[in-house]
């Protein structure tokens, strides 16, 4: 299927090429989650995961206190953009988490 002509039509061509993506997502508090992408606003202002673990600091906080992992699958959690910092998606859509993509504030 070729990308739409438009832009607002490229950005959702573009968003949906990641739905349902297994994603790494680091927090501006460094607390790193994984999950899989079911919503992405076209400006990545907000991110929607499902089946998602909690992985803590993992030594990323430089002062305070560290959090830890908790494994506990949650079933769904939306991010603001404003409080997100990385979002790595996949390169293509549809594979492994390559490259790393700045979530504006």
């Amino acid at each position: 299927m070729a990308p739409p002509s438009d832009q607002r039509g490229m950005a959702a061509w573009v968003v949906n090429l990641y739905i349902g993506c297994y994603v790494s997502l680091i927090t501006k508090a460094n607390i790193r989650y994984e999950g899989y992408l079911f919503h992405l606003g076209p400006h990545g202002e907000q991110v929607g995961l499902k089946k998602v673990k909690c992985f803590g600091t993992e030594g990323r906080q430089r002062e305070g206190p560290q959090v830890s992992a908790n494994f506990t699958i949650l079933e769904y959690i939306f991010f603001r953009g404003l409080y997100s910092h990385q979002l790595p998606l996949p390169k293509g859509g549809n594979g492994s988490s390559e490259k790393v993509y700045p979530l504006e504030e």
